[in-house]
């Protein structure tokens, strides 16, 4: 169970340069986040991508009226709106931090990438020009 303080946006890279968002927020449906996936999307080997990820908590703590919206290469690919973040309003409940970090996910082997004859590979992304703004 979240707090009332509690929340994250995130987003996973899927099989085959696939993307998806991983939300938690006070109304999600279950134990874990909720999640939309990139539908027709993969990212292409051996170019970079354009990748915006916007947040908006909501206000007042009581209302749904936040969002997270993803953009890759200026389309907006993932949404989600009316949600409820935050159920009390702290300096605790606003954004404090950025993390970024880039894995495998999950708590098996399962989760590592393989060819398709299913032998361990080495997958490779660079990462540049990060920035994060605050837009009022």
């Amino acid at each position: 169970m979240l707090t009332p303080e509690g929340w994250s946006a995130r987003l996973m890279f899927r099989r085959n340069g696939g993307l998806q968002s991983y939300v938690y927020h006070q109304n999600q449906a279950g134990r874990f986040g909720d999640t939309t996936i990139a539908d027709g999307f993969a990212f292409e080997p051996n170019r970079y991508h354009h990748l915006v990820m916007q947040v908006v908590l909501n206000t007042p703590a009581s209302a749904n009226n936040g969002s997270v919206l993803v953009w890759v290469d200026s389309k907006l690919l993932i949404e989600h709106n009316g949600l409820r973040f935050r159920s009390k309003e702290t300096p605790a409940s606003e954004i404090q931090r950025l993390l970024f970090n880039t894995f495998h996910g999950g708590s098996s082997p399962d989760w590592a990438p393989r060819h398709a004859d299913g032998s361990y590979k080495t997958d490779c992304a660079f990462f540049d020009n990060l920035e994060l703004t605050q837009n009022f």
